[in-house]
Protein backbone atom coordinates (compact mmCIF):
# COMPACT_ATOMS: atom_id res chain seq x y z
CA UNK A 1 0.00 0.00 0.00
CA UNK A 2 1.29 3.67 -0.41
CA UNK A 3 2.66 4.14 3.26
CA UNK A 4 2.84 7.76 4.49
CA UNK A 5 3.95 9.41 0.95
CA UNK A 6 2.37 10.29 -2.28
CA UNK A 7 3.78 8.92 -5.20
CA UNK A 8 2.64 9.13 -8.91
CA UNK A 9 -0.24 11.28 -7.91
CA UNK A 10 -1.83 8.47 -5.94
CA UNK A 11 -2.47 9.99 -1.86
CA UNK A 12 -0.94 7.59 0.28
CA UNK A 13 -3.19 4.90 1.96
CA UNK A 14 -1.29 4.04 5.37
CA UNK A 15 0.02 6.18 8.31
CA UNK A 16 3.78 6.97 9.15
CA UNK A 17 4.30 4.25 11.52
CA UNK A 18 6.67 5.49 14.18
CA UNK A 19 9.10 4.28 16.24
CA UNK A 20 8.10 6.18 19.37
CA UNK A 21 4.40 6.55 19.99
CA UNK A 22 2.91 9.59 19.14
CA UNK A 23 5.46 10.63 16.65
CA UNK A 24 3.97 9.75 13.50
CA UNK A 25 4.03 12.01 10.52
CA UNK A 26 1.91 11.29 8.32
CA UNK A 27 -2.33 10.83 8.62
CA UNK A 28 -3.69 7.60 6.99
CA UNK A 29 -6.38 8.09 4.57
CA UNK A 30 -10.28 8.93 6.13
CA UNK A 31 -12.73 6.73 4.08
CA UNK A 32 -14.59 9.75 3.33
CA UNK A 33 -11.85 10.58 1.23
CA UNK A 34 -11.82 7.38 -0.50
CA UNK A 35 -15.70 7.98 -0.63
CA UNK A 36 -15.23 10.95 -2.85
CA UNK A 37 -13.89 8.65 -6.13
CA UNK A 38 -13.57 4.89 -4.92
CA UNK A 39 -13.64 3.18 -8.72
CA UNK A 40 -10.62 5.03 -9.46
CA UNK A 41 -8.97 4.86 -5.39
CA UNK A 42 -5.84 2.99 -5.44
CA UNK A 43 -5.67 1.24 -1.72
CA UNK A 44 -3.70 -1.96 -2.07
CA UNK A 45 -1.73 -3.81 -4.44
CA UNK A 46 0.47 -7.14 -4.55
CA UNK A 47 3.31 -5.46 -6.21
CA UNK A 48 6.92 -3.73 -6.13
CA UNK A 49 4.63 -0.13 -5.28
CA UNK A 50 7.66 1.94 -6.52
CA UNK A 51 7.20 1.19 -10.35
CA UNK A 52 10.43 1.39 -11.72
CA UNK A 53 11.42 -2.32 -10.64
CA UNK A 54 12.45 -3.92 -13.47
CA UNK A 55 9.85 -6.75 -14.46
CA UNK A 56 12.18 -9.56 -15.03
CA UNK A 57 14.32 -8.75 -12.11
CA UNK A 58 14.53 -12.33 -10.19
CA UNK A 59 13.61 -10.95 -6.94
CA UNK A 60 10.31 -9.71 -9.22
CA UNK A 61 9.50 -13.05 -10.86
CA UNK A 62 6.84 -13.37 -8.51
CA UNK A 63 5.03 -10.56 -10.07
CA UNK A 64 5.02 -12.18 -14.02
CA UNK A 65 2.81 -14.71 -15.48
CA UNK A 66 4.79 -16.42 -18.24
CA UNK A 67 6.87 -12.53 -18.60
CA UNK A 68 3.49 -10.87 -18.30
CA UNK A 69 3.20 -8.46 -15.70
CA UNK A 70 0.36 -9.27 -12.79
CA UNK A 71 -0.18 -7.14 -10.24
CA UNK A 72 -4.03 -7.71 -8.49
CA UNK A 73 -4.61 -4.47 -6.94
CA UNK A 74 -7.43 -3.51 -4.76
CA UNK A 75 -9.66 -0.38 -5.36
CA UNK A 76 -11.86 2.10 -2.76
CA UNK A 77 -15.06 0.38 -4.51
CA UNK A 78 -14.11 -3.40 -3.48
CA UNK A 79 -13.02 -3.98 -7.06
CA UNK A 80 -9.92 -6.04 -7.94
CA UNK A 81 -8.00 -5.92 -11.26
CA UNK A 82 -4.66 -6.12 -12.82
CA UNK A 83 -3.01 -2.72 -12.70
CA UNK A 84 -0.17 -1.70 -13.99
CA UNK A 85 1.38 2.05 -14.02
CA UNK A 86 1.95 3.33 -17.37
CA UNK A 87 5.79 3.63 -18.40
CA UNK A 88 5.56 7.69 -17.92
CA UNK A 89 4.83 7.21 -14.37
CA UNK A 90 8.40 8.70 -13.45
CA UNK A 91 7.10 11.74 -14.82
CA UNK A 92 4.38 11.47 -12.26
CA UNK A 93 6.20 11.43 -9.35
CA UNK A 94 6.12 14.19 -6.96
CA UNK A 95 2.64 15.79 -8.77
CA UNK A 96 0.10 16.29 -6.12
CA UNK A 97 -2.45 14.00 -6.33
CA UNK A 98 -5.72 14.73 -8.77
CA UNK A 99 -9.25 12.31 -8.32
CA UNK A 100 -9.73 13.01 -12.07
CA UNK A 101 -7.11 11.41 -13.21
CA UNK A 102 -7.09 7.69 -14.20
CA UNK A 103 -5.79 6.68 -10.44
CA UNK A 104 -5.40 8.40 -7.85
Amino acid sequence: MAWAVERYEAPHVGGDSADTPGTATATPIRGSAIGQKPSTKLILSDWPWFGDRDINNPRSVWHNDRGKPVFPTLFGDSHVENFKFPPNRQALDGLQPDQNYLWW
